[in-house]
């Protein structure tokens, strides 16, 4: 049983859909969702994207952006590094992710 629960999810429609079903699910623990966003902006704020962005918003206790910089974490992963050193915004965004699960209210003892 987990005090918090970090629900991933990218911007493929199969993704938000399995996120939102997810957050349905009755007796989870407060969840926040980590989207991990597009980096082309068409993507990012096509009114589709948007509109599943806006839902899960309403039905998870946090959404959190991290940035797709999928180079730089293949780039860590060659040079040995944490991928933190190598991009700042995703550094930023662990650091957001980090904050909000330090925050979030616990699954009540029961």
């Amino acid at each position: 049983m987990a005090d918090i629960l970090v629900l991933p999810t990218t911007s493929a429609r199969a993704d938000f859909n399995g996120a939102l079903d997810y957050l349905e699910v009755g007796g989870l623990p407060p969840t926040v969702v980590a989207y991990i966003v597009p980096g082309p902006r068409r993507l990012r704020e096509n009114p589709t994207t948007l509109e599943y962005v806006r839902a899960i918003r309403r039905r998870a206790i946090s959404l959190v952006e991290i940035p797709d910089d999928a180079n730089a974490v293949r780039l860590a992963g060659m040079e040995g590094v944490p991928v933190e050193q190598i991009s700042p915004p995703l550094r930023l965004a662990y650091r957001e992710l980090t904050e909000t699960i330090a925050v979030m209210p616990r699954r009540p003892q029961g």
